[in-house]
C-alpha cells in the first residue's frame, strides 16, 4: 500500500502519522513511535533509526523489540537541532 501524500511505502493495517497527531504526542508528554519522531523532524523513519543506532536520539526497546523515544528527550532534540 502506498501513502498518496508521501509515496511511502505502509505495511497493512499501517497509517499515515499526521504532525498534529505527532506534535499532540510530545505535547502530552507521552511515548513516542519512530513515525511519530521522523514527522517532528520532517525526516524519514530510517533517518531517525540512524540516530538512534548513532546514539544522537535517546532511544529503548519494548519487550516486543520495537523502538520508542521519550518525550522529553526528543524535546530537547528538537531544541539543540539534532540532524
Amino acid at each position: 500500500m502506498r501513502d498518496s501524500h508521501h509515496g511511502a511505502r505502509l505495511a497493512p493495517g499501517m497509517s499515515v502519522v499526521t504532525y498534529e497527531q505527532a506534535r499532540r504526542a510530545l505535547d502530552a508528554g507521552k511515548v513516542l513511535r519512530p513515525a511519530e519522531v521522523a514527522v517532528l523532524f520532517g525526516v524519514d523513519g530510517r533517518a531517525v533509526a540512524r540516530w538512534a543506532d548513532e546514539n544522537k536520539l535517546a532511544s529503548f526497546r519494548t519487550v516486543g523489540g520495537h523502538r520508542r523515544f521519550n518525550a522529553e528527550d526528543i524535546r530537547r532534540a528538537i531544541r539543540e537541532g539534532v540532524r
